[in-house]
């Protein structure tokens, strides 16, 4: 009941769309004017609402982002940034190899995600995770080149060809899936594990 209640909150308070888009340009502006702009690229459900419907997609309440982890440095600069303009830690996340593959903030109940992209045999693969039951899950695509879109009046990078990365996520990605669960349903997904990692920042 309690779980409930906040997102009933949530959504009457910060998931509007205005709110939604008013945060996500404070976001761009401000990692704009740090080293990791134009080092970092839009995926998953924000892509996803690009292509399909040309807005956000309704009842998809966090932004996803990639990085390289050669630009971690960058991306460390980023995140003190994106702090002292009030976005606060949320998760770091930590594969079983001891590695940190996620950062996750958030504003006014926003959350913000960076993934570390890693090339590996002509793929691009990141963690995602789920702790019930603790499991990792490791996602690959075809490697790809990004390009230069406008969103919302911001430019950000996106892979040249979205809609075949979008397919390699969603699979029918064109039509609304309201029940699809990035743990089950995704179809990048080429293992998983029990994870024995921590998620502490």
């Amino acid at each position: 009941m309690f779980r409930t209640l906040r997102r009933r909150i949530r959504q009457k308070f910060y998931f509007k769309t205005e709110n939604l888009v008013r945060c996500l340009r404070l976001f761009h502006d401000v990692v704009s004017e740090t080293p990791l702009a134009d080092k970092y690229w839009v995926c998953c459900g924000m892509l996803l609402g690009y292509a399909r419907e040309g807005q956000l997609i309704k009842n998809d309440f966090d932004f996803d982002f990639h990085y390289w982890p050669e630009d971690v440095a960058e991306l460390e600069t980023a995140l003190e940034r994106l702090q002292a303009a009030g976005f606060k830690r949320c998760f770091r996340w930590v594969n079983n190899e001891g590695h940190t593959t996620e950062y996750a903030l958030i504003y006014k109940e926003i959350k913000f995600e960076f993934f570390e992209a890693t090339r590996t045999n002509g793929n691009i693969r990141w963690y995602t995770y789920h702790h019930r039951p603790p499991r990792q899950y490791i996602n690959e695509v075809p490697a790809f080149e990004l390009e230069p879109f406008e969103f919302y009046d911001r430019s950000w990078l996106k892979p040249v060809d979205h809609e075949a990365y979008l397919e390699q996520v969603y699979g029918d990605w064109r039509t609304p899936d309201p029940a699809y669960s990035f743990y089950e349903d995704c179809t990048a997904i080429v293992g998983h594990e029990p994870w024995t990692g921590d998620n502490r920042w």
